[in-house]
């Protein structure tokens, strides 16, 4: 029975502040544990800012009258349309302190986040929209044509198309984090956002492959049971986007952040977070690691009574 004869009144050696990282995979791992609760409440404001969305798809399908409806759900999707863009920025935020396991205040963080980067994220969340309904009708309208015309070479505007779509969603991925991150102007983000898609492509198919995995279990589990689909303002959009931050930010710190501030001389910010720290420079040295065990007195054995 060792598991309650351990002392756990014994002060270890610590953990070291600049000791080596775990790998990836399980750094990642770590940090959806300790920040699980954030996550939930990440997608939950998340979701809150998705409303006007749900509103206007729901009108569709539940108002009498047809005309009130279209302009119901007209005037909620444009609403969304506009809304999606600073509330990714709010969310990428946070997940991008989260994934390289900085501090930020769920709701604080993602409210300045969305109305500092309220332009360039409202750009984007349009542009992003607008493709949207692009592909949807795309996937509506060329399987008919094919199907009419019996013309193979209307599949190459079709695997265009979603070629195309995909691209811009990676992109996405970087224009986020650039917009949250950095202080370039928004065709500069769209310039880098596109390079990044196609230098670190092996990442992105990784991150857009295990994005896709996580969407299609989450789809299957609803499928299986519907009640599955109350777990949607919880968990798997801030999951997805953590992972997406935690693969992508790298990238544009080593080839965006770090370049602009090595060109121009002047200190590096992000340093101060993945550089080691300088003992010399530090008023008080963090011993994490090196300080020997502390060991509680053995109290002493009890002599027996005779009565």
């Amino acid at each position: 029975m060792g598991l309650f004869q351990n002392s756990y009144e014994s002060a270890g050696a610590g953990i070291a502040k600049d000791g080596p990282k775990k790998k990836p995979f399980f750094r990642f791992w770590e940090i959806v544990w300790r920040k699980l609760g954030k996550l939930v409440g990440v997608n939950l404001v998340h979701a809150l800012f998705m409303t006007p969305g749900i509103i206007g798809i729901i009108s569709l399908f539940t108002m009498k009258s047809e005309k009130l409806s279209y302009l119901m759900a007209g005037f909620c999707l444009l609403v969304q349309a506009f809304l999606i863009g600073p509330s990714m920025a709010g969310m990428t935020k946070v997940l991008r302190n989260f994934s390289q396991e900085r501090h930020a205040y769920v709701w604080h963080d993602y409210i300045t986040a969305l109305k500092r980067n309220f332009k360039q994220s409202a750009i984007v969340g349009v542009f992003d929209s607008v493709l949207l309904v692009c592909v949807a009708c795309g996937v509506y309208v060329y399987p008919q044509l094919i199907s009419t015309l019996q013309n193979n070479f209307i599949y190459v505007p079709f695997v265009l198309m979603f070629t195309v779509a995909i691209t811009v969603l990676i992109m996405n991925f970087y224009a986020f984090l650039m917009i949250v991150s950095t202080d370039l102007p928004l065709r500069a983000i769209i310039k880098n956002s596109f390079a990044l898609t196609c230098i670190a492509l092996k990442k992105n198919i990784i991150t857009l492959l295990l994005s896709a995995l996580v969407v299609i279990v989450f789809a299957f589990l609803c499928y299986v049971n519907f009640y599955c689909l109350f777990l949607l303002p919880f968990m798997p959009m801030s999951f997805i986007w953590l992972m997406v931050c935690f693969n992508c930010y790298p990238v544009i710190q080593k080839l965006v952040i770090n370049p602009y501030y090595e060109q121009r001389g002047e200190e590096n910010p992000e340093l101060r977070y993945t550089s080691p720290s300088d003992p010399e420079e530090s008023i008080f040295v963090d011993q994490g690691g090196k300080e020997k065990p502390v060991e509680p007195k053995k109290k002493p054995k009890r002599g027996k009574t005779i009565t």
